[in-house]
């Protein structure tokens, strides 16, 4: 019976492709702060491993140079100041403030992109310090190597998101961020616009004063939300290597050594039925397992018991008249014959059993045959 959990247990557990065991695949390709998600999962495979594409936002827009993780570098991301700021590196910034606006790979509405310091872009610098990004093979951009914790305004503590117009993120020319309804809210409406900058605030966390156009833009952080979403929808399904059918793949199961096959939650459906059978069984014949051998091993010391005090008490009729031993020996024959008695009872039990347990056993083979 052991022989057929353990088959069972191959027959649910084995990859389709290399035969090894199968695990299920828990996922979770952007981060929530524990105090806002319950459960907080990490990947247990890279959930990127089969189609790695790099990050657009976290390269320059011009160079398509990945940006630095700190300032002061060539590539360090770098603002301009235009109606819609924009985030190149910091080489490509210098290189376009030097030549004339006619003829700049920088094209807007607005002349004077480069005509103010530059700052850098610290929302950027913080998400690629936060360890969840790499730079790939090629060094020519930036990849997912861990879940990501979405930054929060400043200001409300929310999370940024594309899914919310309110919550979306508003990059402040000084490099820092809050949320379109922060900024909604703490902006003030100048009297005398200035090249259409109608709109001054002071940055919550280095409090400079700065004027933008618009309530609501286009930016990198934004680019970069819009981008988790994307590859999220793409990585977020697969097809069961059993019955072929695609399936999210938080319901998915993986194998544990190729690390290739994936099985829907059927799979897994019917994993649980297999668990919840073999701990039901399993007691049920582990107690018999232990306690035949321990009631056998009591029944042959007592048959030895027996038989040496049988022959001991038969033994004594040699020393006796012939009435005693007369007596001695019915009485030697009887406990005898109830030993037999006994012993007989508890064979046809025995025999009944090992029957019963044979019979059950050729049902496993007529299943096996039928499947």
């Amino acid at each position: 019976m052991e022989e057929q959990i353990s088959a069972l247990s191959m027959k649910i557990d084995q990859c389709k492709n290399c035969k090894g065991s199968v695990r299920h695949l828990i996922f979770n390709p952007v981060g929530r702060r524990m105090a806002k998600q319950s459960v907080h999962r990490d990947a247990i495979i890279d959930p990127y491993k089969r189609a790695v594409s790099t990050f657009k936002s976290l390269n320059c827009a011009l160079c398509s140079t990945p940006y630095s993780k700190t300032a002061n570098e060539v590539n360090t991301p770098t603002q301009t100041w235009c109606y819609d700021i924009q985030t190149v590196c910091m080489k490509c910034h210098e290189e376009q403030g030097a030549i004339a606006p006619v003829i700049r790979a920088h094209q807007c509405k607005d002349h004077n992109c480069f005509l103010i310091m530059a700052h850098p872009s610290y929302c950027l610098m913080e998400l690629l310090s936060s360890g969840c990004f790499t730079l790939d093979q090629n060094l020519m951009g930036y990849v997912q190597t861990k879940s990501i914790t979405i930054p929060e305004c400043p200001v409300c503590n929310e999370e940024y998101s594309i899914e919310n117009s309110q919550r979306e993120p508003f990059i402040l020319q000084c490099g820092h961020g809050i949320c379109n309804g922060c900024f909604a809210q703490m902006s003030k409406r100048k009297t005398i616009s200035f090249f259409n900058f109608k709109y001054v605030l002071e940055c919550p966390q280095c409090t400079q004063n700065w004027t933008y156009a618009q309530e609501s833009w286009e930016n990198p952080l934004k680019m970069l939300l819009r981008e988790l979403s994307e590859k999220r929808q793409i990585e977020l399904k697969r097809t069961c290597g059993d019955c072929k059918k695609e399936a999210p793949l938080l319901e998915m199961f993986q194998c544990n050594d190729c690390g290739e096959v994936m099985l829907c939650s059927l799979f897994g459906e019917v994993k649980k039925l297999m668990n919840a059978t073999c701990e039901v069984i399993t007691p049920q014949i582990e107690a018999y397992d232990v306690c035949f051998p321990e009631l056998q091993a009591d029944l042959i010391k007592n048959i030895h018991n027996f038989q040496a005090k049988a022959l001991e008490k038969a033994g004594k009729i040699e020393g006796l008249n012939y009435d005693p031993a007369e007596y001695e020996k019915a009485d030697c024959l009887a406990i005898a014959g109830k030993f037999e008695g006994i012993c007989e009872k508890y064979l046809g039990d025995l025999r009944s059993c090992n029957t019963g347990i044979e019979k059950l056993l050729s049902k496993f083979d007529e299943t096996k045959e039928t499947s």
